[in-house]
């Protein structure tokens, strides 16, 4: 489909008069990789409504257009079903999308509308047929486990209901560590809480404690002198994250088990260390770039907004961009890079990969959320384990469950796990720091 195509598709859609096969494409295309002609039509129109200061809220409204869309197209699946007209394969994209609209729901990010909650409920609970059996010669198990799958999602209240025990018994939790146990390495070998040091001796040392209107705590870098500010660390613990407000009005996220070292941050010099991932908002002074210096990449920009994680994959330090321009260097070879683009440097050969992404699952982190993309329960496993103190996994059965979607970061991982155990066939338990998983 054409991008002119998919412009008049759309603005039939802004004016309420797209039709079922309308809604069908606009889903269709939203699901593909190259959507972001169309996202992008989608902040334009929200910008003449309304005046975003936020770009992750542009961001969010943006998914919940999505999901609108892609609930009719639910709903169009679903109603095959119940007049037994579904294919096989059909079945499958139901399945996906019912998994991804549980967890828009159990995340709280979205509920659909009024039309399209009435759409849902004329669409009504599934019921197996046994000539199903039969036809596609499905083993009876498999085709009771999906039907239990299915009805588990599409009955589903408006507001979640809590799982039962069965669904996922867990005696006991893990939870996140205080948000605000930052450390800070100092010159002399001294480490310090970030958050319980006197201010004064902060100040003394160039670090500023304050309180922001959102009720979060922030630490203010002041310029020292080249010999002290070479020795500045920020160093976050499992399940914490930490904001730093540079002196020229740079912001920085520092991720959960990350460290940010300040090699030499002064009114004439911008340049920092990283070990983890961060995401960075940078002020522009056409006069001062900004180096960020990651185990062999050099990150460079004038301003602009970009996310450094040098502990997703082996071997390689992933930088992705929100927006401006930010130039990536190994010393074997530079890519310059647009927004929803990300590079994937090779930390042994120093060759860099650069490619298109959804540039804000990339940083749902930051914004409080966990974001799968098609992930089995072993890359869950390990984006859960990066925050909360999972000793031990014992994974006793493996299905082929595949997680996408974002689900909020809670304090507690039973909440994450029960979330988890709704819109799947596992079923989790903690004891003593071991999950188990059957």
């Amino acid at each position: 489909m054409s991008s002119e195509q998919i412009d008049i598709v759309f603005k039939r859609y802004l004016n309420g008069q797209a039709s079922p096969n309308d809604l069908k494409q606009l889903a269709e295309y939203m699901q593909q990789g190259d959507a972001a002609g169309l996202k992008q039509q989608i902040r334009t129109e929200l910008e003449k409504a309304i005046a975003w200061k936020d770009a992750a809220i542009d961001h969010q409204a943006t998914e919940r257009v999505k999901l609108h869309l892609l609930q009719h197209r639910t709903n169009e699946l679903k109603r095959k079903w119940t007049d037994d007209g579904i294919h096989p394969e059909e079945l499958d994209e139901l399945h996906r999308h019912l998994r991804t609209l549980a967890v828009a729901r159990s995340s709280g990010m979205w509920r659909p509308n009024g039309a399209a909650a009435s759409e849902e409920k004329q669409a009504g609970p599934v019921q197996l047929k046994r000539y199903r059996i039969k036809r596609w010669s499905l083993p009876l198990g498999l085709v009771a486990a999906c039907l239990c799958l299915a009805i588990l999602m599409i009955d589903r209240a408006e507001i979640p209901e809590p799982i039962h025990a069965n669904a996922a018994e867990i005696p006991d939790d893990l939870t996140l560590a205080d948000s605000t146990q930052t450390l800070i390495e100092f010159s002399d070998g001294t480490i310090r809480s970030a958050l319980h040091t006197p201010l004064a001796e902060l100040r003394e040392r160039g670090i500023e404690r304050i309180h922001l209107a959102d009720r979060t705590v922030a630490f203010k870098l002041h310029p020292t002198d080249p010999s002290s500010a070479a020795s500045r660390a920020f160093i976050t613990l499992k399940g914490s994250v930490a904001h730093v407000i540079m002196s020229e009005g740079s912001d920085i996220w520092l991720n959960s088990n990350s460290t940010l070292q300040f090699t030499s941050f002064s009114d004439s010099t911008r340049q920092l260390t990283l070990q983890g991932e961060a995401y960075f908002e940078v002020s522009h002074r056409a006069d001062h770039p900004f180096l960020v210096r990651a185990e062999g990449t050099d990150i460079t920009v004038l301003g602009t907004a970009f996310n450094v994680a040098t502990n997703q994959r082996a071997d390689q330090v992933l930088t992705t961009l929100i927006n401006g321009s930010v130039s990536v260097g190994t010393g074997q070879q530079e890519v310059i890079i647009r927004p929803n683009m990300q590079t994937a440097s090779h930390k042994h050969n120093g060759t860099i990969d650069a490619y298109s992404v959804d540039s804000w699952s990339e940083i749902a982190w930051k914004n409080g959320f966990f974001s799968f993309n098609n992930d089995d329960i072993h890359t869950v496993l390990k984006k859960l384990s990066a925050w909360y103190p999972i000793e031990h996994v014992d994974l006793r059965k493996e299905t082929n469950d595949r997680f996408s979607g974002k689900l909020r970061r809670t304090q507690e991982l039973s909440t994450v796990l029960k979330s988890l155990a709704e819109i799947s066939t596992y079923r989790f338990t903690i004891n003593q720091g071991r999950i188990t998983i059957m």
